[in-house]
């Protein structure tokens, strides 16, 4: 005979299996690598005397880089997302550049998986400039080797594509 206290016993549990949800609004912080051009609003020149006069020769326009950035964004639905970017380059060739280029401006996310990244913005980095005093145009009676330089650092624009290392 059913005793009482096994007709009051816990009903069976189930075990299911996990169901993944999407959830979208949250930040992401990822990194990319890729490539970039950029320009100075006051294009680099190259400098050298002629005729006791100091010369200069317009640079590269556009300059290729070698980059990476840390992007900021909120992950969405849609196929295009919009979000922040810091990063860093290193040019790959140009006149006057001198050092490392720093980057910053907004990305665009494409794709679910956010792969590829359309990067635009501002850029700094250092270029070589007449020092202070001396103009394209002045007399100079120097050494034509030692052409009176100084680094600074100046500000531009850049477009560039890059790849998320993580999705």
């Amino acid at each position: 005979k059913p005793s009482v206290a096994d007709s009051t016993t816990a009903p069976r549990q189930i075990q299911l299996a996990p169901v993944r949800v999407p959830v979208y609004g949250r930040l992401k912080i990822n990194a990319s690598v890729g490539f970039s051009f950029g320009q100075f609003f006051d294009p680099p020149k190259s400098y050298f005397i002629r005729d006791s006069t100091i010369m200069g020769q317009r640079g590269d326009s556009f300059i290729p880089m070698v980059t990476s950035f840390v992007h900021f964004y909120r992950e969405s639905r849609n196929l295009v997302s919009v979000g922040g970017s810091l990063g860093v380059g290193i040019p790959i060739s140009g006149e006057g550049l001198e050092s490392t280029s720093f980057f910053v401006g907004p990305s665009f996310f494409f794709g679910k998986s956010d792969r590829f990244v359309l990067n635009i913005g501002l850029i700094g980095s250092r270029v070589k400039r007449l020092a202070v005093g001396y103009r394209e145009g002045d007399f100079y009676e120097g050494d034509e080797n030692f052409i009176p330089q100084e680094s600074l650092y100046e500000m531009g624009y850049f477009v560039g594509l890059s790849f998320n290392l993580r999705g």
